[in-house]
């Protein structure tokens, strides 16, 4: 048997059917050097070359190793798969009192604070910035979100607020001036409790 190349390590495993892991078995060379050196990116040393040539001249060795059966033929599942215990769990902190009382807080502002500006709302999100803005004093005459699923969540928020359009590429300022212009937080719709005013 001529040198071994990894061309010619990987044409003889195929042809012996043989996989990395029963040859690197066999011959104690690890298996990721073979995987390495069949890859062209490791060289083995003579004396591993040496243990290839000798296993693959042997084909009682190599049959055995074939033949032998798997050690893990099938799995059964003899109970559930999934837990269905809880996986999380949350403590409530101080800071989250405070963080929900303020929310109440401005939520209740929203619904009853009197209303002295009008305004519309730009990248709206689900309107958290909207929420800050109304209890502020603005009422919120129409809003633009392209996003449809936050579009449905804000008209829940503020009934009372029109779509303007879904792009705001397609609004004509100069037709449509108001009040005020809310650019929400950073042009991105920050969650109800993630936005700038809290």
């Amino acid at each position: 048997m001529s040198l071994i190349t990894p061309s010619k390590l990987i044409e003889l495993r195929k042809n012996l059917s043989l996989s990395q892991s029963k040859l690197s078995e066999i011959t104690n060379i690890k298996q990721f050097k073979i995987s390495q050196f069949e890859l062209n990116k490791l060289n083995l040393n003579k004396d591993e070359i040496k243990s290839l040539q000798n296993i693959l001249k042997n084909k009682l060795l190599v049959n055995k190793v074939l033949q032998r059966k798997k050690r893990y033929q099938k799995h059964y599942y003899t109970g559930e798969v999934i837990k269905k215990t809880h996986r999380r769990k949350y403590d409530i902190s101080i800071n989250n009192n405070k963080y929900t009382s303020k929310l109440k807080e401005i939520y209740n502002k929203h619904i009853n604070q009197k209303k002295e500006f009008n305004c519309i709302s730009l990248f709206s999100g689900c309107g958290g910035f909207s929420l800050g803005a109304s209890a502020a004093g603005f009422d919120l005459l129409g809003f633009v979100e392209i996003n449809k699923n936050a579009r449905d969540i804000y008209k829940l928020n503020f009934k009372n607020s029109i779509l303007l359009v879904e792009d705001i590429r397609e609004i004509d300022f100069l037709k449509n001036k108001k009040e005020l212009i809310n650019e929400g937080y950073r042009f991105i719709c920050r969650m109800w409790g993630n936005v700038s005013w809290i």
